[in-house]
């Protein structure tokens, strides 16, 4: 902001750079004889302002469906004295206090992913900030274990084909596990044809024998479902 004298007149304009109160004089010059003054003050409101404080990979998430994100924090400064959030996905939500805007929760929908968001400072009358992320919600893949199995106790028992397994939703292979009730599976490796691999329970045992299936991971996620026998 400047002052410049033409003709009779005196102006002050310009656009301020800096905020705060700044107090003014004018005094008048030349003429020989006692000059005059005049005074104002001019205030200058800031901005508002916004920062990330998370970590800088919290802006672009993926995770998977109904599974919580990392929390995503700004603070809000200058002139702002709130802020809001538009695109966040179903479960999704931002929260603002003292100076922080916090965006938390867990994503329930996967229609519209990835989801593009932006936080906007609010009050202060002046030009608001905005800052911006993604998160991308992924499908959670299926595993369906088939079952359950009855079988006789035996000394001798026979292996069978765990028949009716199967993975999905992404998911293309699946691997056995025994969780509890020993015996021994053909197999306990990632594999395409699940439902070929086969369970030999233990002898002479009698009572529930549980065994898992977990998916190969897609897109950081899988799923573990269970078969009793």
């Amino acid at each position: 902001v400047t002052g410049s004298f033409s003709g009779s007149t005196f102006t002050i304009s310009g656009t301020p750079t800096q905020s705060g109160s700044f107090p003014y004089t004018i005094t008048t010059s030349g003429g020989g004889c006692t000059q005059v003054t005049a005074s104002g003050t001019i205030t200058v409101n800031p901005n508002s302002a916004i920062s990330l404080t998370s970590a800088v990979g919290t802006t672009s998430q993926s995770v998977c469906l109904n599974s919580a994100i990392t929390s995503i924090t700004y603070s809000v400064t200058g002139g702002g004295t709130g802020a809001g959030v538009t695109g966040l996905p179903t479960g999704v939500t931002g929260n603002f206090s003292g100076s922080t805007f916090t965006i938390s929760g867990s994503p329930s929908t996967l229609a519209g992913s990835p989801f593009g968001y932006t936080v906007t400072t609010t009050g202060g009358g002046c030009t608001q900030a905005s800052l911006g992320g993604t998160i991308t919600v992924n499908a959670i893949p299926t595993s369906t274990p088939g079952g359950p199995t009855t079988v006789c106790q035996s000394a001798t028992p026979s292996a069978f084909a765990l028949a009716g397994a199967s993975v999905g939703a992404g998911a293309t292979t699946g691997a056995w596990a025994i969780v509890s009730g020993g015996g021994s599976l053909s197999s306990t490796a990632q594999t395409a044809s699940p439902a070929t691999v086969t369970y030999t329970p233990a002898a002479n045992f009698a009572g529930t024998a549980t065994l898992s299936l977990t998916t190969n991971t897609v897109s950081g996620c899988n799923t573990v479902a269970n078969r009793t026998i």
